[in-house]
This record gives C-alpha cells, sequence and structure tokens, in this order.
C-alpha cells in the first residue's frame, strides 16, 4: 500500500498522472482527414503480349566492356593489385585480359597469357566445379567413395 502524505509532492504527480490517463483515454479516437486522390490512369496496352525473345548471345566484346568498366575501379577500391579475368563459352576462351600489376614497384601490367597468379584456396573451387560437371554429364557420383564400394 501506498502511503502519502495530502500536500506532499508525490501525491500531486501521482494524481496528476491519474488525471492525464483518464483525460486521454476519455477522448474519442482521432479521425484522420481523407484526401480525394484522383485515380490512376492506366496506359493503355499496346496490343497482345509479345512472346519473349531469347538472351542475346554473349560476345568477347560484351564481356570486355562489362569487365573493361567495372573492373579496374573494383581492384582500386578494394586495394588489389591486379587480377585476370578468363571466360569460357562451349569450351573456347571467349575472353582473357588482365588488369592492374603484376609489380607495383615496376608497375608491370597483368597480362592474361604471362602472369602467373598462385591460387591458393581457391583451387577447392575449381576442384568441385570440376567434380559436380562430371555429375551433371553423369559420369560421376556425390557419393563417397567408401560408400560406392559396399
Amino acid at each position: 500500500m501506498l502511503r502519502v502524505q495530502p500536500d506532499s509532492p508525490r501525491l500531486f504527480r501521482l494524481v496528476s498522472l491519474l488525471a492525464l490517463t483518464c483525460q486521454a483515454s476519455a477522448q474519442s479516437p482521432a479521425t484522420i482527414p481523407t484526401v480525394a486522390l484522383e485515380p490512376h490512369k492506366i496506359a493503355s496496352s499496346p496490343g497482345p503480349a509479345q512472346p519473349m525473345t531469347a538472351p542475346a548471345a554473349m560476345t568477347a566484346e560484351d564481356v570486355g566492356a562489362f569487365m573493361d568498366g567495372a573492373l579496374p575501379l573494383q581492384l582500386r577500391r578494394e586495394n588489389i593489385a591486379g587480377a585476370v579475368v578468363v571466360v569460357v563459352k562451349d569450351g573456347k576462351i571467349l575472353f582473357a585480359n588482365g588488369y592492374g600489376f603484376s609489380d607495383i614497384k615496376t608497375r608491370k601490367s597483368v597480362t592474361a597469357d604471362v602472369t602467373f597468379f598462385r591460387p591458393g584456396s581457391i583451387s577447392k573451387l575449381f576442384t568441385w566445379t570440376a567434380v559436380m560437371q562430371q555429375v551433371q554429364s553423369g559420369k560421376g557420383s556425390r557419393q563417397k567413395t567408401d560408400d560406392r564400394a559396399r
């Protein structure tokens, strides 16, 4: 039980709080004025839907334009000295280009056919990609060797 003296500031605050609470709950909910909106005009369609066309063939020029625009910016932003990009299509090299420097001190440029990068841990990705390509072609299985031997 809360004991409060009749002339205490604590009683005044409590009564004030109760009065505000009662007054707030007694008010009717606020009404939000509505605004008349114009109906959206729907553009007339040009006619029946056109069948989807096949995507344009990927060309070396398209890949080169994209890579030449994106890669130098990314190398600078990420503070990477250099990189080589090779795109293979239908088993043949479609695009190959080097970006940045293979030696920063001498400012020797990266070239796709000469500059050597040590792959490190990324070789696992290439191995797994090769395994999955074999699985997709029906020449391999994702089962463990021990499971196939049983």
